[in-house]
């Protein structure tokens, strides 16, 4: 519900209440603020169904800075017993008091040592120790935060059907001004990938090879699309001196277009 008519309160608290369904509530059409309002209004009705019928099971925040960001002010321990999965592209834009009471940390990608490393910090924890990199190229590294003594890896496991990566997301949606990809020569952000290859067309040959050079892009999709399929294949184009300026931008963006359905 929700993709396309804000969701209301009510309707999602009616679909909990039917034991059969897994409920997914789409705020794509709420402002950001609204989206903050929702999920205050929604989360005493969960408090009180998970008491009185140990429903939902599982509280899923996906895009977690969005119904609960960082200027959120929420007392601490008030997800305690919900059994909540913080999905978030970069815990430093969710609110403090949710940070507080994680117990496992699962960190994606390269970058996932890094996010780690920098969460131990915050919350003022020894780093744990890590174990030799997995020969996988995806995998995923979880820590236990009521073991501080080493970090486990995980291999990906591929799913049968097939995955288009976050397409809403990634595509037409809203990285936020934090991780949007900056190009001084146009003095503009591109705050999804539809904006970035929109974008990166309108560059001066001089300028693109400047980004190629530096490979800004590659590090955009690791760092921000979360995606390191495409950003090892994009760093090769980048790194391939004999290309042309624009036959390398050129197959970045047949890449980005293949592997996002645009």
């Amino acid at each position: 519900m929700g993709l396309t008519a804000p969701p209301s309160t009510e309707e999602s608290v009616h679909h909990l209440l039917q034991a059969e369904l897994n409920v997914v509530v789409s705020a794509l059409a709420l402002s950001t603020q609204d989206r903050v309002q929702l999920f205050g209004d929604l989360l005493p009705f969960l408090q009180a169904l998970r008491k009185t019928s140990g429903r939902p099971y599982w509280l899923i925040l996906d895009e977690a800075h969005y119904m609960l960001p960082h200027c959120a002010v929420w007392p601490s321990g008030f997800l305690g017993n919900m059994g909540a999965v913080i999905v978030a592209l970069d815990y430093e834009q969710v609110c403090p008091a949710v940070l507080e009471g994680v117990d496992i940390l699962v960190a994606l990608g390269s970058t996932s040592r890094q996010l780690i490393e920098r969460f131990a910090q915050l919350r003022q924890r020894n780093c744990p120790a890590f174990p030799e990199r997995t020969q996988s190229l995806e995998y995923a590294c979880l820590w236990d935060l009521h073991d501080d003594r080493e970090v486990a890896i995980l291999d990906a496991v591929r799913p049968q059907q097939k995955h288009h990566r976050h397409s809403g997301k990634y595509v037409a949606g809203d990285v936020g001004p934090w991780h949007a990809f900056y190009f001084p020569a146009l003095d503009r952000h591109a705050v999804n990938l539809t904006d970035f290859l929109t974008l990166s067309s309108q560059l001066e040959d001089s300028v693109l090879r400047q980004h190629l050079a530096a490979h800004d892009f590659s590090r955009w999709f690791r760092e921000v699309i979360h995606d390191d399929v495409l950003a090892n294949q994009t760093y090769r184009i980048e790194s391939d001196s004999k290309l042309a300026s624009e036959t390398a931008m050129g197959q970045i963006a047949r890449l980005v277009q293949s592997r996002y359905h645009l």
